[in-house]
């Protein structure tokens, strides 16, 4: 992270909503299993209140806002990295990235399996490279990149809506009895599902080689924005209306696609890899129009009520694990209530909620006390070798 008096307030900003609109697809991970995010009845049907809580979430949510953590992460690199070849800077990148991997490994593995963390190490080292070039090479590769593997993506949509229907429903990922057998691993005592999760967390890795290319996709087209002043609220207000126009064409289009799914009841394939399809390639568009909304917010004089999401954005990396350490403590076996497979997507909108609001509460009066959340500060000691400061002086607690 970068010292205070060196902070964009936009990015801090930007990574707030990506940190906090991150939970709200992460949730139903956290609290169902995995079968139900690719068949939302797997463990009953999903109606009333619950049916418009994944309706909001697929509309608003869901891919905008780990779009977005990407296209910041790709900005990061060359605030912490500079350009390829600095002699100063480029050291400290590559130490910072093979933290995270450890990290990840170590998130992944012990605490949930959802982890991004050592997809995004893997895709920084590979994008890092490409720092340097121009902001117009940066959009172009990127844009090409990300709807390459787009395209790739939905045609596996596509397939099972070809695929016999006997032969899709066979899938073990999305079958009931898949489902109930992950609540009761995850549902057990620690040592049950800290091996569910391992066991899930080891199954997705081998995923990662599917989202690390558009990942990379997008962290060029994120470092195109940084370099052109767009991330950071330079640009002028006719440029950010018109991103929110772009935007919010792109989120009518999602909302139809999730509308058709919900009048089928979540049932028909064809709807689902519709929505699949077009979420797929706009939802980065989306993710520009929430960006210019914002930066327009940063430029405007309200732009202090953005104080909370400032801190939170500053402390992204700590909220991230504790949104982790949080969720799993309420819904894995053996570390709370183990409420695991037990709560509708309706009842979990309040426990989003909650972890929300904690974060902008206590986001803001950390950062009063000390520079950093505490692990950016131990990532930071790791990146440059040395200690950074850590406690505020009173002297400037008093100012």
């Amino acid at each position: 992270m970068t010292p205070q008096s060196e902070r964009f307030i936009s990015l801090d900003v930007l990574r707030g909503l990506g940190i906090l609109g991150i939970l709200a697809v992460n949730a139903p991970f956290f609290a169902m299993p995995f079968a139900v995010q690719l068949e939302p009845e797997a463990l009953g049907q999903v109606e009333g209140d619950s049916l418009t809580a994944w309706a909001v979430v697929k509309t608003f949510f869901e891919r905008k806002f780990v779009t977005l953590f990407s296209m910041l992460f790709g900005a990061s690199i060359l605030l912490v990295g500079g350009e390829k070849g600095d002699p100063v800077k480029s050291p400290h990148i590559h130490r910072r990235l093979g933290w995270l991997f450890l990290f990840g490994l170590l998130h992944g593995a012990l605490v949930w399996y959802g982890d991004i963390l050592l997809a995004y190490a893997v895709a920084g080292f590979i994008a890092a490279q490409f720092r340097s070039w121009s902001p117009r090479r940066l959009f172009v590769v990127g844009v090409l990149l990300y709807l390459f593997f787009a395209a790739i993506e939905s045609l596996n949509y596509w397939v099972l809506v070809w695929m016999p229907q006997e032969a899709a429903q066979g899938m073990a990922f999305a079958s009931p009895e898949a489902a109930r057998e992950a609540v009761r691993a995850f549902s057990g005592d620690f040592a049950s599902s800290l091996q569910a999760n391992v066991e899930t967390w080891g199954m997705l890795v081998g995923f990662m080689v599917f989202f690390i290319p558009s990942t990379i996709g997008l962290m060029l087209i994120g470092m195109g924005l940084f370099k052109t002043g767009v991330f950071l609220a330079r640009r002028g207000a006719g440029f950010y209306l018109l991103g929110m126009v772009v935007g919010g064409a792109a989120l009518a289009a999602i909302g139809w696609s999730v509308c058709q799914e919900v009048r089928a009841g979540l049932e028909e394939p064809v709807d689902r890899a519709v929505h699949s399809t077009l979420n797929a390639f706009l939802a980065p568009l989306v993710t520009l129009g929430y960006v210019s909304a914002l930066c327009l917010l940063v430029k405007s004089p309200v732009r202090g009520l953005l104080g909370p999401l400032r801190a939170a954005g500053q402390m992204a990396f700590t909220n991230y694990l504790t949104q982790s350490l949080i969720m799993t403590a309420i819904f894995y076996g053996g570390r709370g209530p183990g409420l695991f497979g037990t709560m509708t997507l309706a009842e979990l909108v309040p426990v989003v909620a909650g972890v929300w609001l904690l974060q902008l509460v206590w986001s803001p009066i950390w950062l009063t006390f000390f520079h950093y959340g505490p692990f950016e500060w131990v990532w930071r000691c790791l990146t440059y070798k040395q200690l950074a400061p850590f406690v505020r002086r009173r002297s400037a607690l008093a100012a």
